[in-house]
């Protein structure tokens, strides 16, 4: 579906070994459990569900390859009929439009309404956003390093797909034409990318590009 081969079965990495080591990461792993569910309660509350704000999270920051129902499922974790209630929820709501997919004509592509980036902005997430602005830049960067070398070994293991930036990506590079319209391509869809395309996450992100910013 859009696509987007199916992922290998899921696996949970192991805990290091011996008390100390465990009972340090537990503690990691319930501080992020918990952040998590401060951020997703207020979700609770109003009439959009929280896998309808995640959807539309991520749609915002997909680019065009990887705003498909087959893409959003591995995102979210979730089964095809779960989220094709969840786009049908959202598509009624006005939030989200289908159009034909010009790379897959056996699938759709998702984007985001005018009303949908509106109710975007007003996510509940704000409030984390504006913890993280409390901390020093050095900070910042320690929880984001921290963060990128977890999830790299849980991708290595096989528990999930990167969904990194594009512009990291071993696929992304200049464009082979200087004169072209765009700067940068994909060589991996063969697609042109703007600046902007650069900075969107895509499902099909194999870390181990350049960052050129």
């Amino acid at each position: 579906m859009g696509g987007v081969p199916a992922e290998p079965p899921r696996r949970t990495p192991a805990l290091p070994k011996g008390p100390s080591h465990g009972s340090r990461a537990q503690r990691t792993l319930d501080r992020i459990d918990r952040l998590a569910r401060i951020v997703r309660l207020p979700r609770h509350q109003g009439e959009m569900s929280p896998a309808q704000w995640e959807a539309l999270s991520y749609l915002a920051r997909a680019n065009l390859p990887s705003r498909t129902p087959g893409a959003l499922a591995l995102y979210l974790g979730a089964t095809k009929g779960t989220v094709s209630q969840t786009v049908i929820a959202l598509e009624r709501r006005g939030l989200i439009e289908k159009t034909e997919n010009p790379t897959d004509r056996r699938s759709v592509r998702l984007d985001l309404t005018t009303a949908g980036r509106e109710l975007l902005s007003e996510a509940p997430i704000e409030p984390l956003a504006r913890a993280l602005q409390s901390l020093t830049s050095e900070q910042r960067r320690g929880i984001e390093h921290a963060l990128d070398l977890v999830l790299r070994v849980m991708v290595t293991e096989g528990a999930a797909r990167p969904f990194g930036r594009c512009r990291d990506c071993r696929h992304f590079s200049d464009a082979a034409d200087p004169g072209a319209a765009e700067p940068f391509q994909c060589r991996l869809l063969a697609i042109p990318l703007s600046q902007a395309d650069g900075e969107l996450i895509c499902a099909e992100q194999q870390p181990g590009g350049g960052d050129r910013r």
